[in-house]
C-alpha cells in the first residue's frame, strides 16, 4: 500500500466514522486486512493468522503485548486489544519507536464497538503519519505485530455488529 493509500483510508474512516456508528454506511473491513497485509508485518496473510492457535501465535508471531490464555483457543477469540497510542524518537534520524495500550472493548462483560472503532481510526492516524516521514516498507520494523492483529481483530467485531 503506497503512502497516499494509507491516508486516504485513514481520512475516510475519519470523514465517514458517524456513518459507520450509526450503521448508515459498511466499515472498509476488506481495505484494513490489504493494510495489514500490505505492511508486511507477518509472512503469511492477516487472515491465517487470526485462525492459528494462540499458544502458536504467541511463541511465533507475538511481542508479547498480549494477555494469552495459552489454550486451544484461535486467535480471532482474543479479547485483548493493543492500541498505538503514540511515537517516540527522531523523525531526522529515522529513529522511531510506537508506544502501546491495552483496550477493552469488552469492559463490563459489555462489548463497545467505539473501543475497536478507536483502536483502527488512531493505529491508521498514526500509520499514516509514519507514511508520510518513512519508507511504507520500513514500518513493519516498528509496528508490533500484537498491534496489527488488533487492528483486524477490532475491525472484524465491528463487522460482526452488522457495520462491515
Amino acid at each position: 500500500m503506497k503512502t497516499e493509500e494509507i491516508k486516504n483510508l485513514y481520512e475516510e474512516l475519519l470523514k465517514d466514522r458517524f456513518a459507520y456508528e450509526d450503521e448508515l454506511q459498511k466499515y472498509p473491513v476488506a481495505k484494513i486486512e490489504k493494510l495489514v497485509n500490505d505492511l508486511g508485518v507477518f509472512p503469511q496473510p492477516i487472515a491465517s493468522i487470526l485462525r492459528m492457535n494462540q499458544d502458536v501465535y504467541a511463541t511465533k508471531f507475538s511481542d508479547g503485548h498480549f494477555s494469552f490464555d495459552y489454550s486451544n483457543h484461535r486467535v480471532n477469540e482474543l479479547m485483548d486489544r493493543m492500541i498505538i497510542s503514540h511515537t517516540d524518537g527522531s523523525v531526522k534520524d529515522q529513529n522511531l519507536k510506537l508506544e502501546y495500550r491495552h483496550e477493552d472493548p469488552y469492559e463490563g462483560g459489555q462489548y463497545s464497538v467505539k473501543v475497536d472503532f478507536n483502536i483502527v481510526q488512531y493505529g491508521l492516524a498514526i500509520i499514516a503519519a509514519l507514511a508520510s516521514v518513512m519508507e511504507v516498507s520500513k514500518i513493519k520494523e516498528i509496528l508490533s505485530p500484537d498491534a496489527a492483529v488488533s487492528l483486524m481483530l477490532a475491525a472484524n467485531a465491528i463487522k460482526e455488529t452488522g457495520r462491515g
